[in-house]
């Protein structure tokens, strides 16, 4: 499945597995152009990098994920080697489809020692 948007995606579906780029030419001699791709593999194929965002915020919402995100967003701003708040973002949510649902469950419940008073 390329390029094709889904309402069911689940954070299984939309794991990146590795980042995929292809480059393709068109034309010959002089007028041959060079085009790049990026994307993404993932259980639900190889998607274009801007897909697999769209589809992967549509998720947080949909979870209702997003006071998690921002945290994830938070501790991404720590690391030197992201440039900007894209590269964060997309870095926060690739961790958050690597972390199981019950994980934000559990994030969103009070801590168990405050429950039992």
């Amino acid at each position: 499945m390329t390029e094709e948007t889904k309402d069911e995606y689940t954070r299984e579906d939309l794991r990146v597995m590795y980042y995929a780029g292809r480059s393709t030419s068109h034309g010959y001699g002089r007028d041959k152009t060079t085009t790049y791709r990026s994307g993404v593999r993932t259980k639900a194929g190889d998607l274009e990098q801007s897909v697999w965002l769209r589809e992967a915020e549509a998720l947080v919402v949909r979870e209702g994920g997003e006071a998690e995100l921002a945290a994830l967003i938070q501790q991404a701003s720590s690391l030197a080697w992201l440039q900007n708040d894209k590269e964060r973002r997309q870095y926060a949510l690739e961790l958050y489809m690597t972390r199981p649902k019950e994980a934000t469950k559990q994030a969103r419940q009070k801590p168990t020692h405050e429950r039992s008073r």
